[in-house]
């Protein structure tokens, strides 16, 4: 699962508050945020590890 969000209607730390309500708890090392260098969006995508999002493991 990959969410783009536009940096013209959400900040960094809203982003990063999705992120967390997404994967339900105060950091997950199985997501990122990250602001690719070439668009004004933030980039929200999980990270090789456990299963996230209700996925069976």
């Amino acid at each position: 699962m990959k969410l783009v969000l536009d940096t013209d209607t959400i900040t960094y730390e809203q982003a990063q508050r999705t992120l967390r309500s997404l994967y339900g708890r105060e950091s997950s090392p199985e997501a990122s945020v990250r602001r690719p260098p070439y668009s004004g969006k933030f980039v929200l995508e999980p990270l090789p590890g456990p299963a996230t999002l209700g996925e069976e493991a």
